[in-house]
């Protein structure tokens, strides 16, 4: 192998340090020695020179190196296997010739003063909204009154229609309940014949046991009981016609409706009820084997109402 023996003077930051580097060009590094020197002796002052010669042996690399400082020299002959290990061990040797102790660390810097940090404060997780609840409907204690009136159209007396008013008087126990009613059936004009004219009208009482389901504000309740009253007769026109009296009436009676509760205390409704007379009065003329029937009362009736109720403990 040829050995370009070039010799290479740096000057840096004369008279200081002067290194004189020859060998391979992948050895010929000057720079590097001098940067890795003034690293180990950063304070260095009095004038150095380091020459090296790199020769290529058998086990890697060699290199006679002299180091002149002032007028002190020493030189040494250095093997490695390959050129960084080389020229690390030449640079050591060279701070060594300056003084300088490669081998100690270097001081660490005092720390700085702690700066106390104050501590963040505690993340707060944010709060779960609540759930919306759905609307609760009123619901009314277990045992309460309820006075209602109502007003509608019923076919008890006769038909067509007639207008019908009343009132209910309820006691509630939950979902069962009894009731109390009156109503009062406003008359029809009954011809009997061509000469004989007569109105007729109902008064009645009832008396119900009711059950009813309860989905929310609303209510369905269904009632079974017994209607009484007394079937009133006023002669109009005739001489023949019936004399003014009271008539027993009867009936069965099953009614069904829907409530809705606006408050608590207030609640409006609509009923339908179905009544089947077990006494069916009747009007009759003449005496005796003549007498004949001119009105009877329908085999059933059906009304519907419309009311509004009061409820109170």
């Amino acid at each position: 192998m040829l050995i370009a023996a070039i010799p290479i003077t740096l000057l840096v930051s004369e008279p200081v340090v002067r290194v004189e580097w020859e060998g391979p060009r992948e050895c010929d590094a000057p720079e590097a020695v001098e940067a890795k020197l003034r690293e180990l002796v950063p304070d260095m002052t009095a004038p150095m020179v380091v020459s090296g010669v790199v020769r290529p042996e058998e086990a890697g690399l060699s290199v006679t190196l002299v180091v002149t400082v002032d007028d002190d020299t020493i030189e040494r002959v250095l093997a490695a296997e390959t050129c960084a290990e080389l020229l690390d061990a030449a640079v050591l040797v060279a701070a060594i010739a300056a003084g300088a102790d490669p081998l100690q660390e270097p001081e660490a810097p005092a720390p700085e003063p702690a700066v106390a940090e104050c501590p963040e404060p505690p993340t707060i997780p944010p709060l779960a909204a609540a759930p919306p609840q759905a609307e609760e409907s009123p619901r009314p204690p277990a045992s309460r009154w309820s006075l209602g009136a109502e007003g509608g159209l019923s076919t008890h007396v006769l038909t067509p229609l007639t207008f019908a008013i009343g009132g209910r008087l309820e006691r509630l126990f939950g979902a069962w309940r009894v009731a109390v009613g009156a109503h009062h059936h406003f008359g029809r004009n009954v011809i009997v014949d061509e000469w004989v004219e007569t109105r007729i009208h109902l008064t009645r009482g009832s008396v119900a046991g009711c059950r009813a389901l309860r989905t929310g504000r609303w209510e369905f309740p269904l009632c079974i009981g017994v209607s009484a009253g007394s079937l009133v007769k006023q002669p109009l026109v005739g001489i023949r016609g019936p004399e003014r009296g009271h008539l027993f009436w009867g009936a069965a009676e099953v009614s069904g409706g829907a409530t809705v509760l606006a408050t608590p205390e207030v609640a409006f409704y609509a009923r339908a009820e179905l009544l089947v007379p077990f006494v069916r009065p009747r009007l009759q003329l003449g005496q005796g084997e003549e007498r004949y029937t001119t009105y009877r009362v329908p085999p059933a009736g059906a009304s519907f109402a419309l009311g509004m109720a009061f409820r109170v403990p």
